[in-house]
Order: C-alpha cells, then sequence, then structure tokens
C-alpha cells in the first residue's frame, strides 16, 4: 500500500506539466516546480510519520523513488536530506558475485546501491565533485560498487549538467536538438 501511494505521488508529479513544449518564463516555471512538488511533498510526510505512527520501518523501495522524483524536479538538496536522513549506512559486508542480495536484519532500514547511486548522481548534478567522490567512496566501503550503467549515466550527466535524457528514440533525440539549436 505505502509503494503503491508513493508511486501515485511520484506519478502525479510528473503529469502536472501541462505546458509542455511552451517556452514559459522563469516566474512561470518556478510556479510550475512548485506544483509539481505538492504530490512530493505529501508522499514525503507520509513517510516521515508512518514509522512512528504505524510501526512500518522505512525501506529503500518506499525513499528511492521519492528521492528520485525529487531530484527530477532540481530539488537536489531535498533529495540527499531524504536519502541521508531516513536510510542508515549499510552494514552487511561485500556484495555477493552472483547479484543476490544477502538478507541482513540490521540493514533493512539502510541504503542500497540505488541509494548511493542517486546521492552520487545529486552531486554530479550539482557539480560538488567533493560529495560525489564522498558518496562513491561511502558505496565501496559499504560493499556495494557501481555498475557499467551507473558510470555511464553519471558521465552522461556531467558532460550535460542536466538530468539525464531519457532513453528513446532518434525523432525525440533529433527534436531535443532542434529546439536547442533555435534557442
Amino acid at each position: 500500500m505505502i509503494t503503491s501511494l508513493i508511486q501515485a505521488c511520484v506519478v502525479a508529479s510528473r503529469q502536472r506539466s501541462r505546458n509542455k513544449g511552451i517556452h514559459l518564463s522563469p516566474a512561470q516555471e518556478e510556479q510550475e516546480a512548485a506544483l509539481r512538488r505538492i504530490p512530493l511533498d505529501t508522499a514525503l510526510q507520509v513517510l516521515t510519520t508512518i514509522q512512528a505512527s504505524h510501526n512500518i520501518p522505512l525501506v529503500t523501495r518506499h525513499v528511492n523513488p521519492l528521492a528520485a522524483a525529487y531530484q527530477s524536479l532540481g530539488y537536489l538538496s531535498q533529495a540527499t536530506e531524504i536519502l541521508v536522513t531516513m536510510l542508515s549506512n549499510r552494514t552487511a559486508g561485500e556484495e555477493p558475485e552472483d547479484g543476490v542480495d544477502i538478507l541482513n536484519v540490521y540493514d533493512l532500514c539502510a541504503r542500497d546501491k540505488g541509494s548511493y547511486s542517486l546521492l552520487v548522481q545529486g552531486a554530479v548534478v550539482a557539480g560538488d565533485w567533493g560529495a560525489a567522490v564522498e558518496a562513491l567512496s561511502d558505496m565501496t566501503e559499504a560493499g556495494l560498487y557501481p555498475k557499467q550503467r551507473h558510470c555511464n549515466l553519471w558521465s552522461e550527466i556531467s558532460e550535460r549538467k542536466t538530468r539525464p535524457r531519457a532513453t528513446g528514440s532518434w525523432k525525440k533525440k533529433r527534436d531535443d536538438y532542434w529546439a536547442e539549436s533555435v534557442r
């Protein structure tokens, strides 16, 4: 039920944009981002009270989508704060070779590979290379190592200085190129 609520709030924040393709003024863009943030703030409020109210532990499948949605809206500090305050550091040790994660009862509310990757990604988008290296070292100290797709994503973000392009067709990339060349 919690996962469904988080997923619905994330989808609602993505669907708020009704002005696709229309160039907005900075004030209008800020107003639209604030409107898109409302469902995310609601989900965050539920997550912050759920452990105390209902004794349900927060796990990465609840927190990671919310932090990723905040990052996609450009609220990097809030996304980092969510990941750092709601999830603890991992203590299980080295990642197994076959990719199957070992259940450790002390790591139920701990960060996973996705959480650490989001921390690195947020730091790369912000251009804070020290924080990116620190998040990556925390990841490796926890026994988790990035995959090639993580490195490719971080590289693309660092080159573009924005969030990564959604994997789409060549037509989408062509349209993006045309839109950038007009401005």
